[in-house]
C-alpha cells in the first residue's frame, strides 16, 4: 500500500538544529518522491526508485545547497498576468483522505499574497508504482486574473548520485541521460518511439505544441550511470510543452564554483493554449501529470505503465462486450455513401466470420451529392438507405451481433445544413479549415448532447465510435486581451463524453481523430479503446501498434486488418498484425458469393485463435514485451516480434513477423513472459506442431524461428504443462 508522511516538525537530534519546515513523502511502491515547503516557495527534494526516504537534516542540506539552484527545484510553476508565482507563498497546510478504492488523496493549500490566488496541489497514490499530480487554481482577487503558464509538475527528477566526481576521467564527470519520447507528430506515422541523448550540461531539450496530435506524450529519462528510469506521462489533449534540461559544469564542480550534475523538468501547457482568465472566485484545474521512477529496461517501464493505467484511469469494458472482434463496413467501400443492401452484405461476411460487433463507418448521413466532409452534422440517413438504418441494424442484432455507429458529434461541415442553422456556433479546429462546434457555449453544448442522445436512442446503439475533433481551438477577445478557448473547450469536452457514458454505461465509447489524432489519456480516461492510425498498409500499421504499445496497453489499441488498404502481403501476415490489439475486419471479402474458400477458412481459424488464445490474456490484464521497440519509419524494417502474457506467466503468445528489410530468414526468440521454474508446451501456430521445454531451457537457448519470406510470419503459442 502507498502512503504519505507528512513532517512538519524540526530535528533537534544531531548537533547541527534543524528548524521546522513541512515536508511530503509520498511513498508507493518502492517510488519515493519528497517535496518540502521552505523559504516560501515550494519545492521538490529527493526521489528514489529504491524505496528510500531522506531524513530531515539531508533535506535541510539539500535546500540550503548553493550548487542547487532554488527556482530549480519548484515543484510546479503558475504564472498569472505574466508574473511567475515565487517567494510570497503562505503555507496553509496538507491534509489527505482514503477512498473506497484504498486510493489517497493529498492536498497541498498554498496562497499567494500579492495576487491573492490560492494553489491546491493534487496527488493521488493508486498504489501502483506512479503517482498522479494535478493543481487547482483559485483566484481570491476582487478582479479578473489570467492563468498566463502553468506547469502541474517541475523541478529535479534525476541527478548525479557519486561524490568525488573531480576523480572521474573527463568524459565521466558528468552524468549521461538518455530521453526516450514518440518522434513525430504526423497522422499516418504514429508510434515512431526513439531514445535521444540529452544535451551535456546547461543544455537541454524542448518539446512543444500538438505533442497529444498523433503522438503520445510520454517521455523516459534514463539516467545512465545508475539505471534509474523517471517516466512522465500528461493526461491532456491541450497542447503542451516539455521541457529537459541538463543543469551543471562537471570542470568547476570540484571547486564548489558552480551547479550540481542534475535534470530539471517543466511540464504544462504550451504557451498556444494557455491565456484563461478567471473571474473573482473561479477555480480551475489542470490537467494531470503521471509520474513514476523504476529500474530496469523499457518493458518494466511500460509494464509498470500499463498497471498503473488500468488500475485508475481507464474506464473498464461494459460486462458481456469485452474485447469484441469488431467489423467495420468501410473496407470495400471508401467511405463513400452506402446503401442499405451493401450493409446488409456486410453483416452476413461479419457474422460468417465471426465477428461479434457490426460498426458502421463513415457515408450513412446526408446528400449523396456532398463529400463526406462536407455533409458532418447532417445527420440524417442518406437517399439510398433510405430511412431504414434501423431496419438494418436490427438485421445485425438478430445475427446475435452488437452495433455501433460512426458519430462524430464535435465536428459539422462548411457546406452543412447544419452550419447554415447555426452560423454563429462554430469555430474553426485548425489552419487547413474545417470546423468543431465550440461547446465552451452552454446552447451548443446543450444542442450537442440532445442531438447524440436522440440518435444512440434511435438506433440502440452498442458502440459509439467518435471521429475527428480540434487541434487548436478558437481565440475570443476577453476582458481586453486575446484568450485562447482550448483549455476551457477540452474541459468541456471531456464531461460532455463523461456523461454521455454515464447515461449509457452498457456502451462502447471507441475513439478515433483522423487515426490516432488524439490518443493521450485526457481522451481515453472517457473511452473503451482506440485506433491506432489511419495508416492501414498492415506492415506499417504493425510498427505503429508496436510502438503505441508504449504507451497504451494493447487491448485499448484498435488495429484494422482488411482490404482497407489493397497492400498484398501473406494472409496470416495480414490477420495476425490485428490480433495483439482490438482486432477490427474491414474488408476481408467484397461479398459472400465470391468469397475465396481458402481465404475465409484461414480469417475464421485466425478469429476463432483470437478468441480462444489471446482475448483471455487480455482479460486476465496482460503483460507486453517488445522485442524489437524501436523503429525508423524512413525504411521498411526487419523484424517484429511483440510478446503477450497473463501475469501468472502460464499462458504466453508471440508474433513473429518478417520485414521487407531483413536479410536473414531466421531469428532467435527469447521469450521475457516465461519462468524458469515452469515446464511448457510451445505450439508452433503455421505447422500444428508443438514441443516440450522447461522455462529454464527456453531461458538459456531462446527458440529458433524461420520464415522463408519477406511479409510473412510465425505465432508461438505458450502454455505451462
Amino acid at each position: 500500500m502507498g502512503k504519505v508522511i507528512i513532517n512538519e516538525q524540526g530535528d533537534t537530534r544531531l548537533a547541527e538544529m534543524i528548524p521546522a519546515f513541512p515536508t511530503i513523502s509520498f511513498e508507493t511502491e518502492l517510488f519515493v518522491w519528497e517535496e518540502a515547503f521552505f523559504e516560501n516557495n515550494y519545492r521538490t527534494l529527493f526521489l528514489s526508485g529504491m524505496g528510500r526516504r531522506q531524513a530531515k537534516n539531508r533535506a535541510y542540506q539539500h535546500l540550503t545547497n548553493r550548487k542547487v539552484h532554488k527556482q530549480h527545484t519548484f515543484a510546479f510553476e503558475v504564472e498569472i498576468n505574466g508574473q511567475i508565482l515565487r517567494d510570497y507563498w503562505k503555507y496553509e497546510g496538507t491534509f489527505h483522505e482514503t477512498d473506497n478504492r484504498g486510493f489517497t488523496r493529498v492536498v497541498t493549500k498554498l496562497f499567494d499574497e500579492v495576487t491573492k490566488v490560492r494553489v491546491y496541489v493534487n496527488t493521488l497514490i493508486d498504489n501502483t508504482s506512479f503517482l498522479t499530480r494535478w493543481l487547482e487554481i483559485e483566484n481570491l482577487n476582487d478582479k479578473m486574473q489570467a492563468v498566463t503558464s502553468v506547469s502541474p509538475l517541475s523541478g529535479i527528477i534525476s541527478r548525479m548520485r557519486e561524490d568525488g566526481m573531480q576523480s572521474y576521467p573527463e568524459n565521466s564527470r558528468f552524468n549521461k541521460y538518455m530521453l526516450g519520447h514518440f518522434r513525430d507528430n504526423f497522422t499516418q506515422s504514429e508510434g515512431e518511439f526513439e531514445w535521444t541523448e540529452l544535451p551535456t550540461p546547461n543544455s537541454g531539450l524542448v518539446f512543444d505544441t500538438f505533442r497529444s496530435k498523433y503522438n503520445f506524450p510520454l517521455y523516459i529519462l534514463k539516467n545512465i550511470n545508475t539505471g534509474e528510469n523517471f517516466i512522465i506521462n500528461f493526461e491532456t489533449t491541450i497542447n503542451s510543452q516539455y521541457t529537459f534540461t541538463h543543469w551543471g559544469d562537471p570542470k568547476c564542480l570540484s571547486y564548489g564554483l558552480s551547479l550540481q550534475d542534475y535534470v530539471q523538468c517543466k511540464v504544462g501547457l504550451s504557451q498556444e493554449a494557455v491565456f484563461r482568465w478567471l473571474e473573482p472566485g473561479q477555480k480551475v484545474v489542470t490537467p494531470s501529470v503521471h509520474f513514476s521512477c523504476v529500474y530496469g529496461d523499457l518493458d518494466i517501464c511500460v509494464n509498470s505503465l500499463y498497471k498503473h493505467l488500468r488500475t485508475s484511469v481507464l474506464p473498464d469494458q461494459p460486462q458481456g462486450s469485452e474485447h469484441l472482434v469488431e467489423y467495420n463496413h468501410a473496407g470495400y467501400t471508401a467511405f463513400r455513401p452506402v446503401s442499405k443492401k451493401q450493409l446488409m452484405d456486410e453483416i452476413d461476411i461479419c457474422a460468417e466470420l465471426g465477428a461479434e460487433l457490426f460498426t458502421i463507418d463513415d457515408g450513412w448521413y446526408g446528400s449523396v451529392d456532398q463529400g463526406w466532409w462536407k455533409a458532418i452534422g447532417d445527420w440524417y440517413e442518406n437517399s439510398l438507405i433510405n430511412g431504414e438504418l434501423s431496419e438494418v441494424l436490427d438485421y445485425a442484432r438478430g445475427k446475435g451481433i452488437k452495433v455501433g455507429l460512426w458519430l462524430p458529434i464535435e465536428e459539422v461541415g462548411l457546406e452543412s445544413d447544419a452550419i447554415k442553422e447555426h452560423p454563429d456556433w462554430f469555430q474553426y479546429k485548425d489552419e487547413k479549415g474545417g470546423a468543431v462546434w465550440d461547446i465552451t457555449n452552454p446552447d451548443v453544448e446543450k444542442f450537442m448532447y440532445e442531438t447524440l442522445v436522440k440518435l444512440i436512442d434511435k438506433y440502440k446503439l452498442d458502440c459509439f465510435r467518435l471521429d475527428g475533433g480540434c487541434t487548436c481551438t478558437g481565440q475570443r477577445v476577453r476582458n481586453g486581451h486575446i484568450e485562447n478557448n482550448m483549455w476551457e473547450y477540452m474541459d468541456k469536452l471531456y464531461a460532455f463524453y463523461e456523461k454521455i457514458s454515464a447515461k449509457y454505461p452498457h456502451m462502447l465509447m471507441e475513439n478515433c481523430s483522423g487515426g490516432g489524432g488524439r490518443n493521450d489519456l485526457g481522451m481515453l480516461r472517457r473511452f473503451h479503446y482506440t485506433q491506432v492510425s489511419d495508416n492501414w498498409n498492415c506492415a506499417q500499421q504493425l510498427r505503429i501498434f508496436n510502438g503505441t504499445t508504449l504507451a497504451m496497453t494493447p487491448e485499448r489499441c484498435l488495429v484494422y486488418v482488411g482490404f482497407m488498404t489493397p497492400f498484398e502481403s501473406d494472409i496470416r501476415f495480414s490477420i495476425r498484425s490485428g490480433m495483439f490489439g482490438h482486432i477490427t475486419i474491414a474488408g476481408a471479402m467484397p461479398d459472400l458469393a465470391s468469397g475465396d474458400n481458402e481465404a475465409m477458412k484461414e480469417w475464421k481459424r485466425c478469429i476463432q485463435l483470437y478468441k480462444d488464445e489471446i482475448r483471455p490474456i487480455f482479460m486476465s490484464g496482460c503483460e507486453m514485451y517488445h522485442h524489437t521497440p524501436v523503429h525508423n519509419y524512413s525504411n521498411n524494417g526487419d523484424w517484429v516480434v511483440m510478446e503477450i502474457c497473463n501475469p501468472e506467466h502460464t499462458r504466453n503468445v508471440i508474433g513473429i513477423f518478417r520485414l521487407q528489410d531483413s536479410k536473414a530468414s531466421e531469428i532467435s526468440v527469447i521469450p521475457k513472459g516465461i519462468d524458469v521454474d515452469k515446464t511448457y508446451e510451445i505450439t508452433f501456430d503455421n505447422t500444428g506442431k508443438s514441443v516440450r521445454l522447461t522455462g529454464w531451457e527456453i531461458n538459456q537457448k531462446g527458440i529458433r524461428i524461420t520464415i522463408p519470406g519477406v511479409l510473412m510470419s510465425e505465432l508461438l503459442l505458450i502454455k505451462e504443462v
